[in-house]
């Protein structure tokens, strides 16, 4: 689910009908030509998720706790930041009474009539207009949230708090106290079970996570496991980071370890979950930079949050 990072992420925009063959579509007989559809939705910044999974869209009416689902679509391996049409035709009284929408992230050969917990855009009709956002994940106001990182690496160390002076190998998402504090404002994700908070370093061109998280003050979902990149005689502080020592099976072609994180942009995005993809879906909601080792200090990370997918459900 790569997203071009926002340094090198390429800003124009223009209108696509999803019928334009630039990339297929699931078979969905709702999806019809312009001229016979009753919803259209103008989607922007929707990530491509790959061969295996597939947005669904899904209508709610009033007193009624049932979705009901218009189908399945995909969006364009490139260009994810143009604005793409999708026309189609639903039941004219399903439509009439529906009071809201939203679009959901479901695995391709899903069988479950029932959405995922992993709703990506959602809105109230207006009107005949429903404007989707991210709100549905949580209330990320940018004058609010905020975080810090520093470099350090506990997981080698054999002794707690004996610093084995290669501190340029990790990075952790706090303030380096005895012990470190988390450093972390953000809303809790009222889907919980459905998205997970993630950290990021950017190696070039290339992405390594740093582990999933929804705690703040604990150690990310991966601490400990074959999938991470740190060192086995510590699990490191109870905040979210990570050690980059070893070169695991997971680990992308082209990086060397042990890896030197300074001078590297450092990033915290939100995910699905469960997620199988090694890369970002969201661009990140915040941002920052490792100049140098700061074990004295905490680098703050800045909000960025441009590049969010929001879009409009518009009954025609």
């Amino acid at each position: 689910m790569k997203f071009l990072f926002t340094s090198i992420v390429f800003l124009g925009s223009f209108l696509v009908s999803c019928n334009d063959g630039a990339f297929p579509q699931p078979d969905n007989p709702n999806l019809v030509d312009e001229s016979e559809a009753n919803l259209e939705l103008d989607l922007t910044l929707m990530k491509y998720l790959g061969s295996n999974f597939v947005y669904e869209g899904w209508l709610v009416t009033l007193g009624s706790d049932v979705p009901h689902s218009i189908g399945t679509f995909s969006t364009a391996r490139i260009n994810p930041t143009n604005t793409k049409s999708y026309f189609f035709r639903v039941d004219d009284d399903l439509l009439e009474n529906a009071t809201s929408f939203f679009i959901s992230i479901e695995s391709k050969n899903d069988t479950d009539p029932a959405p995922s917990k992993s709703i990506v855009l959602e809105g109230n009709f207006n009107l005949g207009n429903a404007e989707l956002s991210i709100a549905s994940i949580a209330d990320f106001n940018p004058s609010e949230i905020a975080g810090s990182f520093f470099l350090r690496t506990p997981t080698d160390e054999e002794q707690v708090g004996v610093n084995n002076g290669n501190d340029q190998f990790g990075v952790w998402f706090g303030i380096p106290n005895e012990p470190p504090m988390s450093g972390f404002v953000l809303p809790e994700l009222r889907r919980g079970e459905g998205w997970v908070y993630e950290g990021w370093v950017q190696v070039g061109t290339i992405l390594l996570s740093t582990g999933k998280f929804v705690f703040f003050n604990e150690r990310d979902i991966n601490a400990g496991t074959p999938s991470s990149f740190s060192a086995n005689k510590s699990l490191g502080p109870k905040i979210p980071g990570e050690d980059f020592f070893n070169k695991t099976s997971n680990a992308p072609v082209g990086v060397s370890f042990p890896l030197d994180v300074r001078n590297r942009n450092i990033f915290v995005s939100i995910e699905p979950y469960p997620d199988n993809d090694e890369k970002e879906f969201f661009t990140g909601c915040l941002f920052g930079r490792s100049d140098g080792i700061t074990l004295d200090e905490a680098t703050p990370l800045r909000p960025d949050l441009d590049f969010s997918p929001f879009g409009n459900a518009i009954k025609r």
